[in-house]
């Protein structure tokens, strides 16, 4: 039995729960690459993902959900924890709104909108100089061993949660948990976001985003894949096939 910290599970109650449906969702073949760097100025995402309207696109941002803000728009990696005694984390969450903090040139998601998430690929262990396959796989979950997801352990995709947007504030956490959580690493999770109306239509979908977890170790090995995950990511506009440039990626140091 995976091991799992008192929590008041009332919360699960007061979530609206819509498992996903399949979508139109465009699955992107990018990879991380290990000779492919680009020319990225952003700092790797500390807050939760922000998703932003943009016609036909969806744009990820660093959001912080207590205030509303969006920072970092364009950001496509992010940082997570698991804790290590638990086994269980809660960010990063998806956050968006129609309120006053929505950046200018955005457009706010109609209510009724149905946004989701998938996961594209099996997920990756950080090995001290780069991302490699690994047999484990990121639990997702909104009640403990009843509605979970895993992540596939292949090249596949799998629908994640899906959420009723409707209106005002969305913050939508859910838990995540190693499923083999013997060995401590650090995991890279990649998702892709979609949107669709009330008739089931797809309006929009994000570029491909990366979440780095760190699920045990220290935070200057933390830091040092977010900043590998940064540089190694490839952009829509700018693919450079540059070898053995390293960390080269700007950061932000954590406060």
């Amino acid at each position: 039995m995976p091991r799992w910290s008192e929590r008041d599970r009332s919360i699960f109650n007061e979530r609206e729960i819509h498992m996903s449906r399949p979508t139109t969702a465009l699955t992107l073949a990018a990879t991380i690459p290990t000779t492919l760097s680009v020319s990225i100025a952003a700092a790797h995402g500390e807050g939760d993902i922000g998703l932003l309207l943009d016609g036909g696109r969806i744009v990820t941002a660093v959001a912080n959900d207590e205030t509303g803000a969006f920072d970092d728009i364009g950001e496509r990696v992010f940082a997570g924890e698991i804790d290590f005694v638990s086994n269980v984390g809660d960010g990063p969450g998806f956050f968006t709104t129609d309120g006053a903090t929505l950046p200018a040139g955005f457009s706010a998601f109609d209510a009724g909108t149905t946004i989701s998430y998938q996961t594209n690929g099996a997920i990756q262990s950080w090995n001290g100089s780069g991302f490699e396959a690994t047999g484990n796989q990121l639990r997702q979950i909104l009640i403990p061993n009843v509605v979970e997801i895993l992540s596939p352990t292949d090249g596949s995709t799998v629908d994640g949660f899906a959420y009723t947007y409707n209106g005002g504030d969305f913050d939508e956490h859910p838990d995540y948990a190693m499923a083999d959580a013997s060995t401590a690493g650090i995991f890279l999770w990649k998702i892709q976001f979609t949107a669709l109306d009330a008739s089931g239509s797809l309006i929009a979908s994000s570029d491909e985003a990366w979440v780095v977890f760190n699920f045990g170790l220290s935070e200057d090995e933390h830091e040092a894949a977010l900043e590998f995950a940064e540089g190694a990511i490839p952009t829509p506009m700018t693919l450079a096939p540059l070898a053995g440039l390293g960390l080269a990626a700007t950061r932000r140091r954590r406060g």
